[in-house]
């Protein structure tokens, strides 16, 4: 059975020179590099065909975060878990968003360690518990922020949609009524039922929802 071939990026040489140990005790790993910053990060995934990158966020150079990105637009196939001792959800949420599968935090176990990488490298993801929760909770409020703005949407006619299309490009009311061959007392009254029915006060935040909903351009 082929080994899952895994690169070590820390800024920090004792962490990398511990990892490289743990991970070489398993007979399905094998650690093939290990650099200190992201810019490494990214020179290891071209010299080599690995299937999974263990990296750290903050690190001079380039950050890991950078790199994530960067690798996961060449190299989509490559996983990455990240070994961090950011707890906090900002670190989080932009590590998976730039395409993190793993986010582990310093302090877990050695076992926890070995099997998040197996874990990613099969195409799983792993978060250190806690982490995994808030996740959920920030799912479900996205979740409900999206139903929420699909039964708004949902009140809106045709033309009123069209109106808050342009509304949400910057377009005044006469430009709309220009564009929609409308006269402009039509276009005030749709933008009032826009407001309305959107539970808004003001254009912005009608042009807001509007832009979270992708009218507009």
């Amino acid at each position: 059975m082929a080994k899952i071939r895994v690169a070590i990026v820390d800024d920090e040489t004792v962490i990398r020179q511990a990892m490289t140990q743990l991970l070489d005790m398993e007979e399905d790993l094998e650690v093939v590099g290990g650099g200190k910053n992201g810019e490494e990060a990214i020179d290891l995934v071209h010299e080599h065909l690995l299937d999974v990158l263990l990296t750290d966020l903050n690190m001079p150079v380039m950050d890991g975060l950078t790199a994530i990105r960067a690798i996961k637009q060449e190299y989509p196939n490559v996983e990455i878990c990240v070994l961090t001792v950011h707890a906090d959800d900002e670190h989080l949420f932009e590590a998976l968003k730039a395409g993190a599968k793993g986010y582990l935090l310093k302090d877990a176990t050695p076992d926890e360690v070995v099997e998040a990488v197996r874990t990613v490298a099969h195409g799983g993801a792993v978060l250190y518990a806690p982490l995994a929760t808030r996740v959920l909770a920030e799912f479900q409020r996205l979740t409900q922020q999206k139903d929420d703005l699909q039964r708004l949407f949902s009140q809106l006619t045709r033309r009123e949609l069209e109106c808050l299309g342009l509304l949400a490009d910057g377009k005044t009311n006469r430009q709309i009524a220009d564009e929609l061959f409308l006269s402009l007392k039509t276009v005030k009254t749709h933008v009032g039922n826009i407001l309305r029915k959107l539970e808004v006060n003001s254009r912005t935040e009608a042009a807001i929802l509007a832009v979270q909903s992708g009218l507009g351009a």
